[in-house]
């Protein structure tokens, strides 16, 4: 029988980077998930020359609360600003995959963060992208977060703010055993229970998908929660994530259900796994 390291098969991470707090918090929590599927960790910080650009403008300002007023800004002095966030990126995923004891690199380019994440994703297994970092980027990313989700070659990982560890992994099952591989895989990491949703499109449909998951977890001697889920609306797929306090979801890319989910699991407090 394969052994389930080779179904998972997420051997080469990739954790996306830009200016703000959110990367540095996204960092550790790909460390651990490194260190506990013993991958590969490469920080990638992108220089979004959309800021760079923006810093060139007439009307360009730095608001700070450690001075009176404001002063110019341009592109030099952005540019010496994505500098310092590089440095402290990079010093960041040191420290963190030291703790975790993970071996890593770290690489810089320059472009913006689609763009960029999406020329270096095809060489990695899985990417690891945060979620937006405040109210004023949140638009950019969220497009930018979109667009790497639909196109990128390998799986995607859309990490929340904060640990991942004692809420359940939630795997929704539409059939594709890999999608359970990972989801037994992330439950041992992060030491939580594993929940399966088997989603049919009937009643029908969900009961052989439940007896063909709980089948699965039985001849691979792991523990977890099968339930039924017939013919799921986006809003009751939503709230049955909210009622088991999903930690992460895992899903397929090729599922029936995933381009309808997207609207509810870019709401969801938790981290998604979209799996190629």
């Amino acid at each position: 029988m394969k052994d389930l390291r080779d179904i998972a098969d997420l051997r080469r991470i990739l954790v996306a980077l830009d200016a703000g707090e959110q990367g540095l918090a996204d960092l550790e929590e790909a460390a651990r998930l490194a260190a506990g599927l013993e991958a590969e960790l490469v920080g990638l910080f992108v220089e979004d020359t959309e800021l760079l650009e923006a810093a060139g403008l007439p009307v360009a300002r730095v608001i700070s609360r450690h001075a009176l007023g404001d002063m110019a800004l341009d592109a030099a002095l952005m540019q010496r600003a994505l500098r310092v966030w590089a440095a402290r990126s990079r010093e960041s995923l040191a420290a963190a995959a030291s703790h975790w004891q993970v071996q890593w690199s770290f690489r810089v380019a320059r472009g913006t963060l689609a763009e960029q994440v999406l020329s270096e994703a095809g060489e990695f297994d899985l990417l690891a992208l945060g979620r937006p970092g405040g109210p004023l980027r949140e638009a950019r990313r969220r497009s930018a977060t979109h667009s790497v989700t639909e196109q990128a070659q390998c799986s995607v990982l859309l990490l929340r703010k904060g640990p991942l560890a004692q809420q359940p992994v939630v795997v929704i099952f539409e059939g594709s055993e890999r999608a359970l591989a990972v989801g037994r895989a992330l439950s041992r990491v992060y030491g939580c229970r594993l929940v399966v949703l088997a989603a049919g499109s009937d009643a029908a449909a969900a009961e052989a998908l439940e007896e063909k998951a709980a089948a699965w977890l039985a001849r691979h001697e792991t523990i977890g929660e099968v339930d039924p889920l017939a013919g799921p609306e986006p809003e009751a797929l939503g709230e049955a994530l909210r009622a088991r306090y999903a930690g992460i979801v895992v899903l397929d890319r090729q599922g029936a259900l995933t381009p309808r989910l997207e609207p509810v699991l870019s709401e969801a407090d938790c981290s998604v796994l979209v799996l190629k």
